[in-house]
């Protein structure tokens, strides 16, 4: 399609116009949604706030209402019983409670977080359909995803060194970034794995700049779970033809870049070793604890200690049977006022014992894919996916965050479900 054709007067009544349009809603919604971590932290007028928020989901639902009275759109029946289970069911279970006063969350909170919850499954239902309205090359949603994390972790880099007063105060210290970083973290992860293994740009010096500025973002993020992910992919790279050599190569500069900071600017980065060193301890016990069946012994980390109180804390509301069974609904785990850091505690509160099948039943889905591509096309990257989603799930409530599960969606979607990648 020709550039200008944006500047012709018929524009909007053609057929193509509005293809056009809905195309650039996709790549709109997408930068949005994935920047929303990082903007709750900058001081923005709360006018420009809330105009970004508009154009999010004016964007995601015109396409939706688009491809819903579009004959030719398509939903696998798994995503229509997916959206009913995870979604509906516990939100009408929830509805119930706050009508009979189980919960002290205002019913508003119940109707917005639907929505919240409805956008990223409302965007794998437009990847299932980018044929019905997408002009440009379906690797370009893979490109716009990747470009707008290294653009995201560039810009969260440059106001938290050289212009920290546009943020607003961050208590974790010797993290570079903005907002939650562990949920950054995550989001690079998922860019990383697409861009390092697919090298969706014709130049490959882009492809070798993403990648590298997202293991950077990584890294800095100073998530223990991001970095431990990281290196697992990498390693599992290397059982990977197409990525062998690349992992290799990656993998020798990292080690050899970090050893020349430490010597040189071993001060600036003590802090990030006596983390990471604290958190190899914790990882050490709770293996020793497990080994001799002292699994309920505590361990030296803070965060692990809290989230042990935050689940002890949350259990305490679990006092009927339907509790047990269906959960008390979504956003529910903010009855306790303390959000629960764990994302399989936090299902099971939110749905209940059919929410924790659920995520079984997906597990062991594409836990099978992933074993089928490593030993019919032994190809590594269905692993790597799962691997990271499954630790993730450990440290957050990844059903909960909207730019992390968007960025899951995304990575599952082209390492599993696009026929003309895998």
């Amino acid at each position: 399609m020709n550039k200008l054709y944006i500047f012709d007067k018929d524009f909007c009544k053609k057929h193509e116009g509005i293809k056009y349009l809905l195309s650039i809603f996709v790549n709109v919604f997408l930068f949005i949604q994935l920047f929303d971590i990082s903007r709750q932290s900058l001081k923005i007028p709360s006018i420009v706030n809330g105009l970004l928020s508009l154009l999010r989901d004016i964007s995601i639902y015109a396409v939706a209402i688009f491809l819903l009275v579009k004959k030719k759109s398509k939903c696998p029946s798994l995503l229509y019983i997916f959206i009913l289970l995870s979604i509906f069911i516990p939100g009408i279970i929830y509805i119930g409670n706050v009508i009979n006063k189980d919960t002290l969350v205002p019913f508003g909170a119940v109707i917005q977080s639907e929505l919240l919850m409805l956008r990223p499954f409302l965007f794998l239902y437009v990847l299932y359909n980018l044929g019905c309205f997408y002009i440009f090359e379906k690797k370009g949603i893979i490109k716009t995803f990747i470009v707008s994390l290294v653009l995201i972790f560039i810009l969260s880099a440059i106001i938290s060194v050289f212009f920290p007063g546009l943020r607003y105060k961050y208590d974790i210290e010797n993290r570079i970034g903005l907002g939650n970083m562990s949920v950054q973290s995550g989001m690079y992860l998922c860019g990383f794995i697409l861009c390092f293994y697919y090298f969706p740009f014709k130049e490959n010096c882009i492809n070798w700049f993403c990648s590298i500025t997202l293991l950077i973002g990584i890294l800095l993020s100073v998530c223990s779970t991001g970095v431990l992910c990281a290196v697992c992919v990498l390693v599992l790279f290397l059982f990977d033809k197409k990525t062998r050599k690349k992992s290799f190569s990656l993998l020798l500069l990292l080690t050899i870049g970090i050893y020349f900071f430490i010597l040189k600017y071993y001060s600036l980065f003590e802090t990030f070793i006596d983390y990471f060193s604290s958190k190899l301890e914790d990882l050490i016990d709770l293996l020793l604890n497990s080994f001799t069946g002292e699994s309920n012994k505590p361990v030296k980390s803070d965060s692990f200690s809290a989230r042990d109180k935050q689940i002890e804390y949350m259990l305490l509301y679990n006092n009927k049977p339907i509790d047990y069974i269906f959960g008390h609904g979504y956003f529910s785990v903010l009855i306790p006022e303390e959000m629960i850091e764990n994302g399989y505690y936090d299902l099971y509160f939110s749905c209940g014992i059919y929410g924790i099948i659920v995520l079984i039943f997906i597990y062991l889905k594409y836990g099978i894919k992933s074993i089928k591509f490593f030993f019919i096309n032994h190809n590594i990257l269905g692993l790597c996916s799962l691997l990271s989603l499954v630790l993730f799930m450990v440290t957050l409530v990844v059903h909960m965050l909207c730019p992390l599960l968007l960025s899951f969606i995304i990575l599952f979607y082209f390492v599993f479900c696009d026929k003309d990648l895998i």
